[in-house]
């Protein structure tokens, strides 16, 4: 009887745990993590021969495009006013070179890329 009784005491905690982990399986804790710019924009091509497009998602809106050369100073600004879809940046008269892009959103996001010109 007493290896019985053990026998039923083990079940009813096996199945208790079980329970407890279940539950936690059920109840997937939210997942907010903030969209970043970098999902919502594309720059093509890479490397840049003369123009780089920047494809946006309609959510975004632009406010600053800037083009650094490797010292930090600033060779390309531009300040769309208006929500563009697709924006092209005329590269063609810049040197060939590893160029930073820094891009700004109306909400203050930022967004900074390498771009290779050709």
């Amino acid at each position: 009887m007493q290896g019985s009784m053990i026998g039923i005491l083990f079940i009813c905690l096996s199945v208790n745990l079980f329970a407890q982990s279940s539950k936690n399986l059920e109840q997937p804790q939210a997942f907010n993590a903030p969209i970043t710019l970098e999902s919502m924009i594309k720059t093509y091509p890479s490397p840049v021969k003369d123009v780089l497009y920047i494809e946006v998602k309609k959510e975004v809106r632009l406010t600053t495009i800037l083009v650094l050369n490797l010292v930090g100073k600033v060779v390309l600004r531009e300040e769309p006013g208006e929500i563009q879809s697709k924006i092209r940046v005329d590269m063609s008269h810049e040197r060939s070179e590893i160029y930073l892009l820094q891009l700004t959103a109306s909400d203050g996001r930022k967004m900074s890329k390498r771009i290779v010109k050709q």
